[in-house]
């Protein structure tokens, strides 16, 4: 799974002229086969999010930053730098998107390991339908989005047998597979941290195709169809209907009543909802606890924009 670490020293400063860099470290133990990087459910990626603040006077353009792609010289000099020992799981990892065949550990992928004993292994595989006690029907496909509830249990949002690739969407953000009907089998899966059982199931016959999930502090969980480009609030224990669904169905737009592509859900101690509404649109939308759009925050200088973006 890909995932987020903390940085040791987050008091680094940067000067004009600095170069940030980031890069991915695979265990490749047990791969037979090269594995390249690429957009597919058959490749690897390496993404570097960086979040920062300009002034509202602050002109940003396309050369504030610079990407690896640009840069002739980075990647040859980062190989002189050893590789850092990464924990697979430390208790502040925060997983993003699942791709197959990658588990950032600190095991060589020159060590012999019994994966019947390592726990790594074993973690990096649940749910399996071997397990006693999980599931006989569990599947797990492409993984939108992971969460917790207020029991401590993941939420993990997945696809089954559905695969979002280049032929998923037009040029307009319209979903090409309504004729496939929502996804038969339980997209969303309550599962125990520590044994890795599935404790509970839902989300059948109700998806096209799921990405962000969110836990809220009020026991409720929220959804976002980047297929059907809505939103969804299911109350506590009240899984096969939601109680407020934002936007229309399979109707990509960018004014107040439509998302386009929505990606996820943050909810605040106060139960404000923030939808980023960043594939094409590329905002955040605010809305009360209720549902009423309260306000909203483009990208810099965007405005509104039908861009679309690769699927992460």
């Amino acid at each position: 799974p890909q995932a987020f670490y903390p940085v040791p020293n987050s008091s680094v400063a940067v000067h004009p002229g600095d170069t940030i860099a980031a890069r991915c470290i695979y265990n490749t133990t047990g791969e037979t086969e090269p594995i390249v990087y690429g957009s597919t459910r058959e490749n690897e990626m390496c993404n570097f999010y960086m979040m920062y603040y300009t002034s509202p006077s602050a002109r940003i353009t396309s050369r504030t930053y610079t990407g690896c792609f640009d840069h002739p010289k980075l990647p040859d000099s980062m190989a002189d730098f050893p590789n850092p020992p990464l924990p697979f799981f430390n208790g502040t990892l925060h997983t993003h998107h699942h791709h197959q065949n990658s588990a950032p550990t600190a095991t060589p992928a020159t060590k012999h390991v019994d994966e019947g004993t390592d726990p790594q292994l074993k973690m990096a595989k649940w749910p399996t339908s071997t397990s006693p006690g999980v599931l006989n029907d569990v599947n797990l496909g492409q993984v939108g989005g992971v969460s917790t509830n207020t029991k401590g249990q993941l939420l993990v949002f997945h696809r089954g047998p559905r695969i979002w690739n280049i032929q998923t969407f037009d040029e307009q953000n319209n979903f090409l597979e309504q004729d496939d009907g929502p996804i038969a089998v339980p997209t969303v899966l309550v599962i125990d941290q520590k044994t890795g059982k599935v404790v509970e199931s839902w989300g059948e016959n109700m998806f096209f195709l799921p990405h962000g999930i969110t836990g809220a502090p009020d026991g409720s969980v929220w959804v976002t169809d980047v297929a059907l480009h809505q939103v969804f609030k299911f109350a506590h224990g009240k899984w096969t209907r939601p109680v407020i669904s934002l936007g229309e169905a399979f109707e990509p737009d960018d004014d107040i009543d439509h998302f386009c592509k929505p990606a996820a859900v943050a909810v605040d101690s106060k139960g404000h909802v923030f939808v980023a509404d960043g594939y094409c649109n590329q905002r955040v939308m605010k809305f009360s606890a209720s549902g009423r759009l309260l306000t909203l925050w483009h990208a810099a200088g965007k405005g509104s924009s039908k861009h679309a973006f690769p699927p992460v």
